[in-house]
């Protein structure tokens, strides 16, 4: 991981989807192409380019159901939860281009539930 500059890091600063994007690709050394289709793509900045579509291929990230993938903006942890759960095998990726699902709540509890974080019973306890 680099920094925001030759001499700073910033380890408090929020992180953009197109930041995690490339965050991940490296980490995992992602190296799949993908043709984006995404109504932004044109603001996805050059340097990142190359990670989000090595990303979006390995079905790490996806759009947004307006068509947008959003690369400006803030990652959100439920997004960062998709990540992970995705890595761990807990969830299929799903179509590449695709969106999504609105369930994260879901995700989160499944991955729970995999590591016997938590437990499902009936009732909502």
């Amino acid at each position: 991981m680099v920094g925001v500059s030759a001499t700073m890091f910033d380890p408090n600063a929020t992180l953009s989807r197109e930041q995690m994007a490339v965050l991940v690709a490296r980490a995992l050394k992602l190296s799949g192409t993908a043709v984006l289709c995404f109504s932004d793509d044109g603001m996805i900045a050059g340097w990142a380019q190359q990670d989000v579509e090595a990303a979006v291929a390995a079905g790490y990230l996806r759009g947004f159901r307006d068509g947008s993938f959003q690369p400006l903006a803030t990652a959100k942890r439920a997004q960062a939860a998709k990540v992970l759960a995705v890595k761990r095998h807990v969830i299929d990726p799903g179509p590449r281009q695709g969106v999504d699902p609105p369930g994260v709540m879901e995700l989160t509890l499944a991955m729970a539930l995999q590591q016997g974080q938590a437990s499902a019973t009936a009732g909502g306890s």
